[in-house]
């Protein structure tokens, strides 16, 4: 099985994870360095229930214990005067990859440690945005 979808906007990293003790309380409280996390998550969630809707497999999320591959072309905004393909500079691969995988869990995939294969691009484009596709790992049944 395998899904496709485009998601718009900014692509927004995931960051690090603070967490404080507010005067009082007993337990922390654990923030996002990234203010614009949440609402990039929203779309995400919004555009893959929207492409699993669409789509003719019904047993969603992809069970857990299945190994999944992603597929992710990451677009943003070219500087003035920039000729190359791929973007060189933060946001970090890993920090988007991350963001992209905890958006995906209890949708499309069961949970973010099923993914076993990355094909990530950064690349210069507009509109900004991020292609994403999930399938199953193709294993034909040997370990090795």
């Amino acid at each position: 099985m395998k899904v496709s979808f485009v998601v718009y906007g900014h692509p927004a990293a995931q960051g690090s994870s603070r967490a404080f003790v507010p005067k009082g309380w007993t337990r922390p409280i654990i923030t996002s360095a990234n203010p614009k996390l949440k609402s990039w998550r929203q779309e995400m969630c919004h555009a893959a229930k929207e492409a699993i809707f669409e789509s003719s497999y019904t047993n969603w999320p992809i069970p857990a214990g299945i190994p999944v591959a992603l597929t992710l072309r990451l677009y943003f905004k070219p500087p003035k005067k920039e000729k190359r393909k791929y973007k060189p500079t933060r946001p970090d691969a890993d920090k988007n990859l991350r963001a992209i995988g905890d958006s995906l869990s209890g949708i499309v995939i069961h949970d973010d440690s099923q993914i076993a294969i990355v094909h990530m691009e950064k690349l210069f484009g507009i509109p900004e945005r991020v292609e994403i596709e999930v399938s199953e790992c193709e294993t034909n049944g040997t370990l090795f």
